[in-house]
Protein backbone atom coordinates (compact mmCIF):
# COMPACT_ATOMS: atom_id res chain seq x y z
CA UNK A 1 0.00 0.00 0.00
CA UNK A 2 1.75 3.39 -1.15
CA UNK A 3 1.80 6.60 1.22
CA UNK A 4 0.84 9.33 -0.45
CA UNK A 5 1.62 13.17 1.16
CA UNK A 6 1.36 16.57 -0.52
CA UNK A 7 4.87 18.10 -1.75
CA UNK A 8 6.04 20.75 -4.93
CA UNK A 9 9.90 20.29 -4.05
CA UNK A 10 11.50 17.21 -2.61
CA UNK A 11 12.51 18.71 0.75
CA UNK A 12 8.95 19.46 1.13
CA UNK A 13 8.36 15.41 0.10
CA UNK A 14 11.04 14.72 2.91
CA UNK A 15 9.06 16.79 5.58
CA UNK A 16 5.72 15.68 4.81
CA UNK A 17 7.26 11.72 5.01
CA UNK A 18 9.05 12.78 8.13
CA UNK A 19 5.91 13.96 10.04
CA UNK A 20 3.75 10.96 8.16
CA UNK A 21 6.14 8.14 9.75
CA UNK A 22 7.25 10.10 13.24
CA UNK A 23 7.18 7.37 15.65
CA UNK A 24 5.77 4.42 14.12
CA UNK A 25 9.36 2.60 13.25
CA UNK A 26 8.68 2.80 9.99
CA UNK A 27 12.37 1.67 8.20
CA UNK A 28 13.23 4.62 5.92
CA UNK A 29 16.64 2.55 4.63
CA UNK A 30 18.58 -0.05 5.29
CA UNK A 31 21.81 -1.21 4.60
CA UNK A 32 24.61 -4.43 5.53
CA UNK A 33 26.64 -3.58 7.22
CA UNK A 34 30.41 -5.36 6.25
CA UNK A 35 30.58 -9.20 7.43
CA UNK A 36 27.31 -9.26 8.00
CA UNK A 37 24.46 -11.60 6.18
CA UNK A 38 20.85 -9.45 7.40
CA UNK A 39 20.12 -5.82 6.44
CA UNK A 40 19.99 -3.24 9.37
CA UNK A 41 17.25 -1.04 9.54
CA UNK A 42 17.33 2.72 9.51
CA UNK A 43 14.02 4.66 10.70
CA UNK A 44 12.33 7.63 9.50
CA UNK A 45 13.16 9.36 13.00
CA UNK A 46 16.76 8.34 12.97
CA UNK A 47 16.89 9.46 9.18
CA UNK A 48 15.89 12.70 9.95
CA UNK A 49 17.55 13.88 13.39
CA UNK A 50 20.83 12.86 11.18
CA UNK A 51 19.13 15.03 8.49
CA UNK A 52 18.57 18.12 10.82
CA UNK A 53 22.26 17.62 12.56
CA UNK A 54 23.79 17.59 8.80
CA UNK A 55 21.60 20.76 8.37
CA UNK A 56 22.50 22.33 11.42
CA UNK A 57 26.53 21.91 11.18
CA UNK A 58 26.25 23.27 7.69
CA UNK A 59 24.55 26.47 8.70
CA UNK A 60 26.83 26.95 11.74
CA UNK A 61 29.97 26.49 8.97
CA UNK A 62 28.50 29.49 7.35
CA UNK A 63 27.04 27.81 4.36
CA UNK A 64 23.85 29.28 2.85
CA UNK A 65 21.14 28.86 0.05
CA UNK A 66 22.93 28.85 -3.21
CA UNK A 67 26.28 27.70 -1.72
CA UNK A 68 27.76 24.52 -3.67
CA UNK A 69 28.94 21.75 -2.21
CA UNK A 70 30.81 18.59 -3.38
CA UNK A 71 30.33 15.09 -2.21
CA UNK A 72 32.82 12.90 -3.39
CA UNK A 73 31.46 9.27 -2.56
CA UNK A 74 30.02 5.75 -3.37
CA UNK A 75 26.56 5.36 -2.63
CA UNK A 76 25.83 5.13 0.72
CA UNK A 77 23.50 6.40 3.62
CA UNK A 78 25.59 9.52 4.75
CA UNK A 79 25.38 10.84 1.03
CA UNK A 80 21.49 10.83 1.08
CA UNK A 81 22.01 12.95 4.59
CA UNK A 82 24.27 15.11 3.44
CA UNK A 83 21.96 15.48 -0.31
CA UNK A 84 19.01 16.03 2.36
CA UNK A 85 20.57 18.30 4.29
CA UNK A 86 21.59 20.21 1.46
CA UNK A 87 18.36 20.36 -0.23
CA UNK A 88 16.56 21.37 3.26
CA UNK A 89 19.40 24.38 3.25
CA UNK A 90 18.72 25.62 -0.43
CA UNK A 91 22.42 24.75 -0.76
CA UNK A 92 23.61 22.94 -4.41
CA UNK A 93 24.94 19.26 -4.47
CA UNK A 94 27.87 18.98 -6.84
CA UNK A 95 28.20 15.28 -6.66
CA UNK A 96 31.70 13.57 -8.17
CA UNK A 97 32.00 10.28 -9.47
CA UNK A 98 34.04 8.47 -6.74
CA UNK A 99 36.07 6.82 -9.83
CA UNK A 100 37.23 10.19 -10.54
CA UNK A 101 40.87 10.96 -10.57
CA UNK A 102 42.21 13.42 -8.80
CA UNK A 103 43.03 16.00 -11.57
CA UNK A 104 39.33 16.06 -12.46
CA UNK A 105 37.89 16.23 -8.80
CA UNK A 106 40.45 19.19 -8.32
CA UNK A 107 38.92 20.44 -11.48
CA UNK A 108 35.89 20.17 -10.65
CA UNK A 109 35.80 22.14 -7.56
CA UNK A 110 37.14 25.13 -8.96
CA UNK A 111 34.76 25.55 -11.66
CA UNK A 112 32.10 24.82 -9.49
CA UNK A 113 33.03 27.17 -6.59
CA UNK A 114 32.42 24.89 -4.05
CA UNK A 115 33.03 25.68 -0.80
CA UNK A 116 32.86 22.44 0.84
CA UNK A 117 33.98 18.63 0.18
CA UNK A 118 32.63 16.12 1.91
CA UNK A 119 33.94 12.35 1.07
CA UNK A 120 33.66 9.12 1.74
CA UNK A 121 36.92 7.50 2.75
CA UNK A 122 40.78 8.22 3.41
CA UNK A 123 41.28 7.49 -0.36
CA UNK A 124 38.52 9.77 -1.83
CA UNK A 125 39.94 12.10 0.72
CA UNK A 126 43.32 11.86 -1.27
CA UNK A 127 42.15 13.29 -4.10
Amino acid sequence: MSTVVPFNTIPELFLNLSNHYSGNEKTAFAFKPKGESTFKPIKYDEFVGDVVAMASWMRNHGLNPGDRIAILSENRYEWAVCDMAMQLLGCVNVGLYPSLPSNQVEYIMQDSNSKILFVSSGIQLKK
